[in-house]
């Protein structure tokens, strides 16, 4: 296997075994021709006897072997990183001597990247041809269109198969396949819960399929209170691979109060797992509508008494809120504010988690006769707060009066004809607002329309007076029939 004039000098063909010898050599004059090929041999076989008388016997042929100290050792390095969705990767597989034969080395292959998804699969095995130095892993490059962040293809060499090489170090390099495909992630409300038992739902949506789960962390905010209008949520959701959606499910709670809608704002805040990045919109509000109504209305509970006790009207709602409801309301009656009672703000406000809201009507004494008084109030609108107008609306308080008036007369003033005429007074204990009228019958010896002129039968104390005159007015009769009189009783009190 040796080649003359490479790796031994060339032979002669002849070999001489002088006159009175018996033996000469051959010498094979070995070439160092710094090559790995392993150890080679020479074979020389006798052909003929040219010059002599002697035969050829056995064995004619001989085996010399030549030796090799070359060695070589084989290693490997990552020389072009890989990209999608185009740019093959190279591997490089280097020996330290040339050899004149081609030296085969199997491999294995790992990494994070998958073969016939990433990259084509390899096929194990690289051949250094004889007379070279280097062969190349190609990792060609497979635009796979998922989001999965940079993977990488890791060869390891693991054995010579053919040629006189051995492993040296590095046996193993790691080619890096860049991804070039990104995908962003959003939300949108995509149904809005409701009272009783309907749960709102929030999309997380991804752009592009991801072959790891996607984990996105996010923020809750909103008028709606968790635990109490909804079940309070975890923080994040995970898109799994493969998918390109997520749902964050609000799951509605009843609480049974007034409240109005109420809104649960979902913003996401970061990617904890996987290669995506936040789009936009980051933020989704989904409603929680209340089913949940009350009314308000009014009714009378205490009435008031002067001097000193206080009405009290109740405002009340059907169903507790978690909020003031504020009531405005008008104010009638006939009785005066500010002079029979304190005057009214005209809001009352149930205040939240509470049922009733009372309106105080404070009772003024204003030491007038004038009989019972009322305060109508009159509930007009909700002012704040979710709550309607039921019925009642109105209640009308009673304010009782205390003060009492008597009435007296008395005769002031004699008559005398021809001309004098008399006066009796007629007399209120205390001052009352409106008009007394007290009926009277007349007597006595004078006579109506003879003596004196007829009287009414009536007078009147006017409001806020205390008393009133009957006018006797005498008539003169030109009759001798001494002194008559004019007898006044009074018989009732017609108004007042």
């Amino acid at each position: 296997s040796a080649t003359p004039g490479v790796d031994y000098t060339t032979l002669s063909g002849t070999v001489t075994i002088l006159a009175g010898q018996l033996t000469a050599t051959i010498d094979v004059e070995v070439l160092d021709d710094g090559l790995i090929e392993g150890d080679e041999d020479v074979i020389v076989t006798l052909t003929s006897i040219t010059s002599g008388s002697a035969t050829l016997g056995t064995p004619v042929s001989a085996t010399n072997t030549i030796g090799d100290e070359d060695t070589a050792t084989v290693s490997i390095a990552n020389t072009t990183d890989g990209t999608e969705p185009g740019t093959d990767g190279v591997l490089t597989v280097s020996q330290s001597v040339v050899s004149p034969t081609n030296t085969v080395i199997a491999y294995s292959v790992g990494g994070s990247a998958t073969p016939g998804s990433d990259y084509t699969t390899l096929s194990g095995t690289v051949t250094i041809l004889a007379g070279q130095l280097t062969a190349t892993i190609d990792v060609e490059v497979l635009d796979d269109a998922l989001v999965e962040g940079d993977e990488d293809v890791i060869v390891t060499l693991t054995s010579i198969t053919s040629g006189a090489a051995t492993l040296g170090t590095p046996v193993s390099a790691t080619n890096t396949i860049g991804d070039e495909d990104t995908t962003t992630v959003t939300i949108a409300n995509t149904t809005d819960g409701t009272e009783p038992g309907t749960d709102g739902v929030l999309t997380v949506s991804q752009s592009v399929v991801s072959p790891t789960n996607t984990v996105i962390a996010y923020s809750i905010g909103g008028s709606a209170t968790p635990g109490v209008d909804y079940t309070t949520l975890s923080g994040t959701v995970t898109i799994l691979a493969g998918d390109l959606t997520a749902t964050i499910d609000v799951e509605v709670l009843d609480d049974g109060l007034i409240e109005g809608d109420e809104d649960v704002i979902v913003t996401l805040t970061s990617i904890t797992s996987g290669a995506a990045t936040l789009g936009t919109p980051v933020s989704a509000t989904n409603t929680i509508g209340d089913e949940d109504t009350a009314t308000v209305s009014i009714a009378n509970t205490t009435d008031g008494t002067e001097p000193g006790t206080d009405g009290v009207l109740t405002v009340s709602q059907s169903v507790v809120s978690p909020t003031n409801t504020v009531i405005a309301y008008s104010i009638g009656g006939s009785a005066t504010p500010g002079v029979d009672y304190t005057t009214l703000s005209g809001t009352v406000t149930i205040l939240a988690g509470q049922l009733t809201a009372t309106i105080d009507v404070e009772v003024l004494d204003d030491g007038l006769i004038e009989g019972d008084e009322d305060v109508i109030v009159t509930l007009t609108s909700i002012t704040s707060g979710s709550a309607t107008l039921g019925t009642p609306v109105s209640a009308t308080n009673t304010i009782g009066d205390e003060d009492t008036a008597t009435v007296s007369i008395a005769n002031t003033t004699d008559g005398t004809e021809p001309g004098t005429d008399g006066v009796l007074t007629v007399s209120q204990s205390v001052v009352s607002p409106t008009n007394t009228v007290i009926a009277y019958s007349v007597g006595g010896s004078a006579t109506p329309g003879v003596d004196y002129t007829t009287l009414s039968g009536t007078v009147t104390i006017l409001a806020g007076q205390l008393t009133a005159t009957i006018d006797v007015e005498v008539l003169d009769d030109a009759l001798v029939e001494g002194d008559e009189d004019v007898i006044v009783t009074l018989t009732s009190i017609t108004s007042g």
